[in-house]
């Protein structure tokens, strides 16, 4: 097995071992990217994990892992390079894993480097989490005065909107994926200085076999989870329920007509808040909070249709995981992925925060007539991002970027 240790400052950064060493006949092109954190039930990483999965035969391609925390187990096929983590502030810890990062880029020499988090030296910076810079402008404009004050003395926030600037400025950056046009608009109008030729859309990929349409399950699943068979049920994907708009949709369910019920998968640390905020409009009865699930595919079945009302969200892997399911969806307009929907076709666009506007797209989807034709034309939509067309856009995406970096 190949093992080696260096240091990212000075002798903070030991790396871990190199797991699942590949052939020592090297293909040409070795790539690396770049992920801080994995875990299996993360909208993000599931997406990278798509995107590995549809580059995985590529026989041109070597490509490495650098990350601090994979919790999925290796990739087979690719080499896992993992920093340690010192620091005990998340501003140092975030400042270190760059830091630590640049040092792997060096050493290594990769032919590409795709970071998927905010590391100045990248070639390719792949912005599936947004734009830091224009999510705190909009926390901003919902927060109270000292809500605002404490994220803009916040070291953390000031250390990630330095590493951002620094990155769209820095002279190696050749492209940036935006997941969305909401994502390009976002880089645009936050860094005007970045040129526009360098940013590209690759909307996300799915498994359409993975995610199939599939009919509503038996009434005893619904009365396993304390649910009714007989009504109209509402799925909710997302951790993290604050940016995911869940408060909003909970308020909502009490205004839309048809009796609607919710089915809340994820985690967040204040779900007790969320409990007592179900209770408090009398809906204790009418939703289930599941938790987190590895495998969300067969929580689909169960909705009538997916719910994802976003405050800020990149583009939304529950979105087009619905839609493939065969399941219609509304979600807000400050989600990437809302681009797919057309509103009464396939699903429908809200504003987000907006709960008389949730509350009556809820009410126009309590016909089943009317659902069932928003799944199949949901099922279409998905069916024009497979996975084959974002292992392609990718591919294209490397070569030209590596002709360019071979042609300086």
């Amino acid at each position: 097995m190949l093992a080696w240790s260096g240091s990212g400052e000075a002798s903070c950064y030991s790396l871990g071992m190199i797991r699942e060493p590949i052939s020592s006949t090297l293909p040409p092109i070795r790539i690396a990217i770049i992920r801080r954190h994995y875990r299996p039930d993360g909208g993000a990483e599931r997406s990278l994990k798509r995107t590995l999965e549809a580059l995985r035969d590529e026989a041109d391609l070597d490509i490495s892992l650098i990350t601090q925390v994979w919790r999925d187990g290796p990739e087979p096929g690719f080499r896992l390079i993992e920093v340690g983590k010192p620091g005990w502030t998340r501003a140092g810890k975030h400042k270190r894993f760059v830091r630590a990062v640049q040092a792997v880029m060096q050493r290594e020499r990769f032919d590409l480097v795709q970071s998927n988090e905010r590391v100045p030296g990248c070639q390719i910076f792949r912005a599936g989490d947004g734009v830091h810079r224009q999510w705190l402008a909009l926390r901003a404009r919902q927060g109270d005065a000292l809500a605002r004050w404490s994220w803009r003395v916040s070291g953390f926030h000031r250390e990630v909107l330095a590493a951002e600037k620094a990155l769209f400025a820095h002279p190696d950056l050749r492209r940036v994926i935006c997941i969305s046009d909401m994502v390009r608009n976002d880089v645009l109008e936050h860094y005007p200085q970045t040129d526009p030729g360098l940013l590209k859309v690759i909307y996300n990929g799915i498994d359409l076999d993975r995610f199939a349409p599939s009919s509503r399950p038996p009434a005893d699943r619904y009365t396993e989870l304390g649910l009714d068979p007989a009504a109209p049920t509402a799925l909710f994907v997302g951790s993290g329920f604050a940016r995911k708009g869940l408060a909003a949709l909970l308020e909502a369910l009490v205004e839309a007509a048809g009796g609607w019920q919710l089915i809340v998968v994820g985690r967040d640390k204040h779900l007790p808040a969320y409990r007592r905020q179900a209770a408090r409009l009398g809906l204790a009865r009418r939703v289930h909070f599941a938790g987190v699930q590895t495998h969300v595919q067969p929580w689909y079945a169960l909705a009538d249709v997916v719910v994802h009302p976003a405050e800020y969200e990149p583009f939304g892997n529950v979105i087009l995981e619905a839609m493939a399911s065969g399941r219609g969806v509304i979600a807000s307009t400050r989600c990437g992925g809302a681009e797919l929907i057309e509103s009464g076709v396939n699903g429908v666009r809200v504003p987000p925060g907006d709960v008389a506007a949730i509350a009556a797209a809820l009410s126009s989807c309590a016909d089943r007539a009317r659902l069932s034709a928003f799944g199949l034309a949901a099922r279409r939509t998905a069916e024009s991002f497979p996975l084959s067309r974002l292992r392609d856009e990718m591919l294209g995406l490397y070569r030209e970027v590596l002709d360019e970096v071979r042609a300086l």
